[in-house]
Formats: structure tokens, sequence, C-alpha cells
């Protein structure tokens, strides 16, 4: 075998053109070891970051990283170390990295010595062992997962080292393991095998009194540090070789049946296990958590998560990894929980166990307690694993749990099995769906890393489409590797249909189907749980609260009962709460309960159901809308509540803008999913209560989503005047964004129907739009004409609010076109309209106008007090776009009052806050008073520099105040 590259089994080190180098610093072997330790995959900042500084990373943390990184391929040398996004990648080929040539080696040695090949088997594991120069990662700090990483490669090196001993003493070399054994037996003073080892070599070797003697030592170490007697396995070895069994005979791991009224009878030590997982790969923290609770010696351990997780993959992983701590054997048994058979008995399962045990079959009880007797009778005095797959729930499992400590019990269910937890001391470990990159790993190692890294991009659509669910992926990479015709690409347009669950199967096995797995867990269920969660279905969006969740639930919404419902969901890991009281379905899930819904309840059922649910989305935005606009709007000619679900209720902004933030993915979701079920006047009517609370936040992607299917079904439905108000949306939107040629084009046609319909009032608004696009432009005189208008015609309709935002545009143009005292006095004539009509939002926006207007004129008295009080209403308000525009007037308001340095940090800060929330007109107008308050604290360079910039996103947005800018840079 060539030389590794890379070197772990032992200090860290890469070899180079003069041989073997280490990196200087404790941080970057931190650094080197995690992309090592995830060779050919993308690690990100993140994951970094939490290695390298576990408990609380300084806030220089990812500049560190990148310097390290940058370090690391100085001391490679060359090519390897690649930057992706979010992270970086370490190219490690075939042969390259010392413990994967190890596991390689060990694994070979393994099959030589199960084939009875010992000459092989010895010169194998020899050049295995020959790999390791002292302790894993020796020199490398203890981050999460170095840690876990050491732990397990010292698990297989102590493996690798006990195969070489058997695979010795198969080919009679007693005394030459001697030492080894006794090294074994001081490193794991509790591993029961190696003194069984060590007496059978001592006793090979001719020193009967000295393999007593350990056998003393062994039960002395048990009795001390876990109060047990030594195993059967111990035993049995002390009295054959005080029987004097030829010392050949003890080498095959072989043990006597000592039933009473029975003839001796050799029995197999158990070795129930499943065969290894092929390709598993992954869970490292699950890991981690089995190694520490068997070192604490926990008697039960459960392991849970949803149908096709893996839990059985990782119970029978963490078996035979390490089955040198149970010299006695392993038990398994496939309890049927969630099959097509029906759940095994628990005393069917205790007579398999006894009669692995050496119980004769005539001597195992019928009766469910002396069944479970005789078991913990049995094992007392044991190290035994004993695997309980598949379980129902507590009660299946509960009568085979020990009665002393000694053995270990791992159980895995998609039940939760909290009563195991909470009774039987059971520890925890819940499986959720692999990482992306963990799915990756799990794709190269069943179809090949060069096809999965030749298409990287497909293979990550591959494993998104498939959930991350492991068994998704497996089916998959099934699929693949049995159709020699299909790639990869293929595969994913196939799962990318409407029938993604369809295709996630192998025809004629049962066990390698997505939707067979889901409807074992369905089935289970009570009728009005399948219905509740079949209807989950139809809730667009990527979570949802319990009160969403009644509205979907058969009769009255009631909470109490759907928490309940929604925690036996969660027990059955058919739902997952994401946080306290919001609730989400994995996306194949979603899509089997979407299927369920539809066919067993009917088109017009599933749309009645989505109808009640539309309608209290839409009722209670409109309410937490509400409570700012201060009736100032009315939901009068809007269809009506469902009375059995009806909509929530607030008692402050503050509490109804936190419930929009929270739902505003599943409002929208709700609008787009409304026009394409067949509910097209809901559709519309909701993206129209939806636009005040887009006007605040300044999500223009999401108004504009929502729009679009509103504008779809106001067209579907006939109706001109509701296609007003969506392309009305969708223009003020596009001027948000500063796409002004779009925002035209809306607000004309707008104008058009308008028009055409003879509404003046849709004309008086649509004119107040298409002049606040024509100031933009700096297209002023039309700008005026278009806002006169609109304030002409909002007098004569007796609409203060419409006249009111018109008067906050004409002080914006009267601002442009320099004359203060004209915009002062439209500011202030706002803000009284909007305080009178209790619009709280357009009072702070026209508050702040007011007091930039009264720093320009030079008041700063007035204006400090209006901009201290419009950023406090701001931030009551939860907006921060109006926080970051008030703190530019804040900073403009300190430049006039000679505060230059307080200006400079008011306005860096607002123009950080536009840059994070992708505003670029406004950033562009924070980063210009920037440039003035440099300018003031006589910092010209940083004022050109600050400057400079607005000018390049002016330019980039084709705005026309880039002629400013450069009027500021003296051009």
């Amino acid at each position: 075998m060539e030389t590794p590259r890379f070197r772990l089994l032992g200090p860290l080190e890469v070899r180079a053109v003069d041989g073997w180098r280490g990196a200087r610093a404790a941080k970057q072997r931190s650094v080197l070891a995690l992309l090592l330790l995830h060779a050919n995959q993308v690690v990100s900042v993140d994951r970094l970051v939490a290695e390298v500084w576990p408990e609380d990373p300084p806030g220089s943390a990812v500049n560190a990283v990148q310097v390290y990184v940058h370090q690391i391929r100085q001391l490679l040398g060359g090519p390897g170390l690649f930057t992706r996004s979010g992270g970086y990648a370490l190219d490690v080929g075939p042969g390259e990295l010392d413990a994967e040539c190890f596991a390689q080696l060990a694994a070979r040695g393994r099959a030589e010595l199960d084939r009875a090949e010992h000459d092989r088997a010895v010169a194998t594991m020899g050049e295995a062992l020959a790999l390791w120069r002292g302790t894993a990662l020796a020199d490398v700090p203890q981050g999460p997962t170095v840690s876990a990483e050491r732990t397990r490669l010292e698990e297989l090196r102590w493996s690798a080292r006990q195969t070489l001993v058997d695979a010795r003493l198969g080919l009679g070399h007693y005394a030459e393991v001697i030492g080894e054994l006794r090294a074994l037996t001081t490193e794991q003073p509790l591993n029961e095998g190696h003194w069984a080892r060590l007496m059978t070599a001592l006793y090979g070797a001719g020193r009967q009194a000295d393999a007593l003697e350990a056998y003393r030592q062994a039960r002395e170490t048990l009795v001390h540090a876990l109060a047990v007697e030594p195993g059967e396995r111990l035993r049995r070895r002390h009295a054959d070789i005080l029987a004097g069994v030829p010392a050949a005979a003890l080498v095959d791991a072989k043990r006597v049946s000592t039933v009473e009224g029975q003839a001796p009878r050799v029995v197999e030590l158990p070795a129930e296990l499943p065969g290894e997982p092929a390709g598993f790969t992954g869970r490292e923290e699950e890991l981690a958590l089995l190694e520490r609770a068997v070192r604490r010696n926990a008697q039960v351990v459960a392991i849970d998560g949803p149908a096709g997780v893996g839990k059985t993959a990782l119970a029978v992983h963490f078996g035979h990894r390490t089955a040198a701590r149970f010299p006695d054997g392993q038990l398994y048994v496939d309890l049927h929980g969630y099959s097509s058979e029906p759940p095994m008995s628990p005393e069917e399962a205790i007579g398999r166990f006894l009669r692995s045990l050496g119980v004769p079959d005539a001597r195992v009880p019928t009766r469910r307690d002396e069944a479970a007797a005789m078991l913990r009778s049995t094992l007392t005095g044991k190290r035994l694993l004993l695997v309980l797959d598949n379980a129902r729930g507590t009660e299946q499992v509960r009568p085979m749990l020990p009665g002393t400590p000694g053995c270990t019990v791992l159980v895995t269910s998609r039940s939760r099995l909290g009563g195991l937890v909470a009774l039987n001391g059971a520890e925890s470990v819940r499986l959720g769906m692999m990482s992306p990159e963990t799915s990756l790993r799990l794709l190269e190692r069943l179809i090949g890393a060069d096809l999965v890294r030749a298409e990287a991009e497909t293979a990550r659509e591959l494993a998104h489409r498939c959930g991350h669910l492991p068994l998704a992926l497996r089916v998959a990479c099934g699929q693949l590797l049995t159709n020699a015709h299909d790639g990869l690409a293929d595969l994913v347009e196939r799962l990318s249909g409407a029938e993604r669950l369809a295709a996630l199967e192998i025809p004629d096995d049962p066990h390698a189907a997505v939707r067979t797995a889901f409807e074992r867990s369905y089935q289970m269920l009570e009728p009005d749980e399948r219905m509740v969660f079949r209807r989950l279905g139809l809730i667009p969006g990527a979570d949802f609260s319990v009160a969403a969740a009644a509205c979907v639930s058969p009769g009255p919404a009631d909470r109490a009962r759907t928490r309940t419902r929604l925690r036996r969901l969660v027990e059955a890991h058919l739902v997952e709460e994401v946080s306290p009281g919001r609730y989400r379905l994995h996306d194949l899930l979603r899509e089997y309960a979407a299927q369920l819904v539809a066919a067993e309840d009917g088109e017009d059922g599933a749309r009645a159901v989505l109808r009640r649910l539309v309608l209290w989305s839409m009722h209670s935005a409109w309410a937490a809308v509400m409570t700012d606009l201060g009736g100032q709007h009315s939901a009068a000619s809007f269809a009506e509540p469902d009375p059995d679900c009806p909509p929530e209720a607030f008692g402050t902004i503050a509490e109804a803008f936190r419930w929009l933030d929270a739902e505003q993915d599943n409002l929208v979701a709700c609008v787009v999913r409304a026009e394409s079920a067949g509910l097209p006047e809901l559709a519309w009517q909701f993206a129209v209560m939806l636009a005040p609370h887009f006007d605040r936040t300044r999500d223009y992607q999401h108004w504009i989503t929502a729009n679009e299917a509103g504008l779809r079904a106001a067209r579907r439905t006939g109706r001109p005047d509701a296609e007003v108000s969506m392309v009305t949306g969708l223009g003020n939107a596009a001027y948000q964004m500063h796409r002004l040629d779009d925002a035209l084009r809306h607000h004309r046609r707008a104008l058009e129907l308008s028009h055409e319909l003879g509404k003046a009032r849709g004309v008086r608004s649509v004119l107040h739009n298409i002049g606040g696009v024509y100031l933009r432009l700096g297209r002023m005189a039309e700008a005026e004409e278009s806002l006169r208008r609109s304030l002409e015609l909002s007098r004569e309709l007796d609409d203060p609010g419409t006249a009111a935002l018109s008067r906050l545009s004409l002080g914006e143009l009267c601002t442009e076109a320099d004359r203060p005292l004209e915009a002062l006095d439209h500011f202030a004539d706002c803000l009284k309209a909007m305080e009178r009509l209790d619009n709280r939002w357009s009072a702070a926006l026209a508050r702040l106008s007011l007091a930039e207007a009264q720093a320009r004129v030079g008041t700063p008295v007035p204006a400090r007090a209006n901009s201290e009080l419009a950023l406090a209403q701001m931030r009551e308000l939860g907006s921060e776009w109006g926080e970051a525009a008030a703190l530019r007037v804040r900073g403009l308001v300190h430049r006039a009052e000679g505060r230059s340095h307080d200006a400079m940090v008011c306005c860096l800060r607002s123009s950080r806050m536009f840059h994070d929330s992708a505003d670029r007109y406004q950033e562009a107008l924070s980063t210009v008073e920037l440039g003035r308050a440099f300018l003031a604290l006589d910092r010209p360079e940083e004022a050109e520099r600050a400057w400079r910039e607005a000018l390049a996103i002016y330019e980039e947005i084709g705005s026309p105040r880039s002629a400013r800018v450069h009027e500021l840079l003296g051009g």
C-alpha cells in the first residue's frame, strides 16, 4: 500500500516534498482535522467555527478561519483545498488518508479471520496497526467532532488489536500474545472478552495457575467496578481450564450449556445482529450519544424517529462497532411494530431470546410474567447487547428488560417511548433527517464518488427531492443501479413530478418503498388522528400553528383537542414540533398526506377544508393589519369568515405584527394555493388584505408572489376591479424595488382599467402612484401634475387618506425641487391627517419626512424631537426598514446640530441595515448622508469612498440622483 498523504493516527501530519510536516497552531490543526474528517465534502464556515471555538467564539472567528485556511493551503503546497459556497472542501484521493487505509485493511483482516485464513489475517492486521503512531489526532484540540472521531478510531484500533490476537491464537501463538492481552485488559479492564483471551493464552502457554489468577483478577475488577459477577463466558472459560479442556478447543467462541437435567452441549455465542448496513454514513452525533450511554452502563437506550430515517441501521451499525464490549453475544429481534405482519408479542420475543441463550424449548414458559422472569435470571451476570427493533410501544418491550446491570438494550421505534424514559430510566436518542452534506456522502458510497462529484448539482437536487430521508436516498440509488439506461438527471426528473412517492419504490420489495413505510405509521393512528394528519397536507407553507391545524380539523375549531391530536402525531413521528406551538410536515410526508386527503375526502371535501383555512388566514391577517390602520379601511365587501373557525384577535400592534411576521410565508402560500385550488375569489381578496403589511415590511418579493397569484385569480373571475387592485400592488412593489419601468407599466394599466370602470376613487389612487414613479424618475413636472390631480380628486371624494399620501409625495417633490417651506407644509398636513385616521405607520413616515425638512431649513430643535419620536414609533411597530430610515434622518439632524460623529454612526448603521434588506435605493440615500458626515468630520477620503459607493448603486439602478453625487465628487 502506498504511503498516505495525510496522517490522523497519531499527531496530525501532511506529507510534503521534504517529509512529514504538521500545522504549527492548535486552531489551525482543528480546521485541518475537520476538513480531513469530512474529506471531499463542503464544510461550512459555521461548523468550522463551532469546532474551533465550541463554547464562546469571538467576533473575529470567521476571519480567523479564513486565515487558517490560507495557512493550510501553504502547508499543502499545492491545489486541493477549495472554497465553496458557504465553506471549504479538501480534496482527498483514495489511499491518501491513513485512517481510511486502516479501516480498509482492518475490514479485510476481519474477513480473512472469518474465513479461518489466520496467516493472512495476521499479516493484514499487522499492516493496519502499523499505521498507528500514537493516539489518534493526538495534537488536535478537543472539539465536538474531533472528540467523537478520536473515540471512534480508538475503538476501531482496539477491535483491530483484538482481531490480530484472535488470528494469532488461531495459529497457536499463545505465548506471543500474552503481553498484548495484558495491555488490552489494562486499557479496557471491564471487557470480559480480553480477560477470556488472556486466560486462553496463558493456559495454552502452559501457565494454568496464571490463567486461573487472571480469572480472579477479572472477577475482582468487575465486582469492584460494576458490582456484578463475571459473565457466563468467563465462568465457563474458568471451568474449562479447571477441567483440562484442550486450549485449541477454547479458541473458538463457544460455551457449554449446563441446563439442569440435560447433557452438556456446545452452543454458539449468539451473534444475531443483521449484517453491517451497506454504506452506513454520518450520524456522528447520535453515535457519540450511544457511545456515552454505553460508557455510563446505561441499561436501555431508545432510538426513535420517523419511518425510513435509519433507526435500525444506526442500532445495527453501533452493535457491530461495539461487539467487543459484549463478550456474551448479541441478541436481535424485529418486533414488527410497524409492519405488514402482526406485532410480535413479548412472550414470543422472550422465547426466542431464551432459546438463543441455550434454554431448551420445553423449559421456555408460555406465560408472559414467567418468561420475563426467566429471561431476567438468564441475563444476570452476562454482558449482552439486546437490539429490540421496530417496537410498537413501551408495553411491547418492557417485559424484555434485564433486571440487573451488565446488559444493554437498544430499542428502535417510530414512537417516542416516553414511558421507558420516565419509568425505566431509558436514555433517548432522536434520529432526524440527514444533513445535505451527509446525504451527498451517502450518495457517494452508494453510487460512486466519481459520479456524484461529476454531477454535483444534480446530486444535490436528488438529495433534496428525496427529502434527505435515508430510505428514499437508498431506494433512488437502487433504481439507478438497476437501470443502466438512467442517469442522475433522469432520476431527478422522475422525482420532480406529481407522483414522487410512486417513483420512490423498487417493484416487488415492500421494504424498499417510501409510501409503504409511511402507510404503516398512518394505519397505527386512531380514525380522528388519521383525518387530522391527512388534512394537514392541505396547509401550505413550511410550518403551521395549532390554530391553523384546528381550522383543518373536523368540526368547530377546538385548539385544545387539536393540540392533543398533534401531540399524538408528534409521538408517531408523522409531525415535527419545530418550536413550542409550531409544527411542520416533512416534504415527503406532506405529499403523502395530500394524496390521502384527495383519495379519502374527495376533491370537494378537500376544497371545503382549504376554504375554511384560507378564510381564517385571510381574516386573521386583516385583523392584524387593522390594528395599525385604525379602521380607515373595510373588509365588508369580502367573503365572511367561517363561524366555526373565527379569526385571531390582537390586543396590541406589537402582538399583531409578531403574528404577521411569523405567518408571512404561510399567508402568501395560502394566496397561491387558493388560486391554484379553485378558490379565485378568496385569492385576490387575500392579496388585497396583505398589501398594507407588505408596504410596512418592504418584503417586495412576497408582495409580487401574492399579487401575481391574485392577478391570475382576478382575470379568471372576470373582475376588472380586482385586477386594478392586483396590478396596483405589483406596481407599488416594483416601485419599491426601483424597477420603475415595470412600476409605470402596471400603474398605467390600473389607470386604464379605472377609467373603463368609471371608478373615480381608483383613478385618484393610481394618479398618486404614477406621480411617485415620475418623482423617482426625475420627471418633476409630470410628477407634480399627477400628484396634484390625485390631491384634488381625493378632496372631491372626501378621501382624507389618499389626500394625505398625496401631500406626503408632494412634500418629497418640493424637497427635491429645493422648495423647503412648501415641503414643510405638506409634511405637517400629512402628519395631522394620518394621526386623525390613527394610521400609525403612515404617521411615522410623515413625521420622519417632517423632521428631515426641519433639519434642512435650520430648525434642529423640532427636528430632533420629531426624529426621536419617529424612531421610537418605528421600533414600536417592529419595522426594521422604518428604523433604518429613521436612523438616517437622525444622522442628518445630528449633523445639523454639529454632532458629526453621532451623525456618522447613525448613517453607517442605516446604510448597513438597508444593505442587509437589499433595498439598494435607500442604501444609496443613507450612504450619501454618511459621506456628508465624514466630510463634516474632516475625513474627505472616507467621504469620497462613501459617495463613490452610492454613485455605483445609483448607476446600477438607473437613478437620476447619480447626477447629484457627481456634483459632490466635484465632477
